[in-house]
């Protein structure tokens, strides 16, 4: 789905693209580098999401807060955060809200050890959970 990199309708940053996924039995939802609050029609465009990954770092994105929203309103089983800031980044960079920004002491966070995340149906958890893959 077309969306924007900015809330200017991309007259900042261009264009994006959302992309859900369908693979096995499961919905990945891929944000990109989403800039705006999704209405409720592209909320129900894009449908029911298992997996999440969702941009929470401002700035060049959504922050934390819009990105609460949206993960609130899909719902999904897993949230994977990403595009945020980590120690060392470039100057570039320093402006990127932390992952920690985005998480509430309530959540439910699994932190793994390995960059990648293997998910079945089976597996899903019953209660919403934000998984923060080892970047480092």
């Amino acid at each position: 789905m077309g969306t924007f990199h900015d809330e200017d309708q991309g007259s900042q940053r261009g264009k994006n693209s959302a992309y859900a996924v369908g693979l096995d039995d499961l919905v990945f939802c891929h944000l990109g580098d989403l800039g705006h609050e999704l209405s409720l029609s592209q909320v129900s465009e894009i449908g029911s999401v298992d997996v999440l990954f969702i941009p929470v770092g401002g700035f060049y994105t959504i922050g934390p807060e819009e990105a609460r929203k949206i993960m609130e309103s899909f719902k999904p089983k897993i949230t994977v955060p990403m595009h945020y800031g980590l120690p060392g980044m470039s100057a570039t960079f320093d402006r990127l809200s932390t992952v920690e920004d985005f998480l509430r002491r309530d959540d439910n966070v699994k932190r793994l050890n390995t960059a990648s995340l293997t998910v079945m149906r089976a597996d899903l958890p019953e209660k919403p959970l934000i998984v923060i893959p080892k970047l480092r």
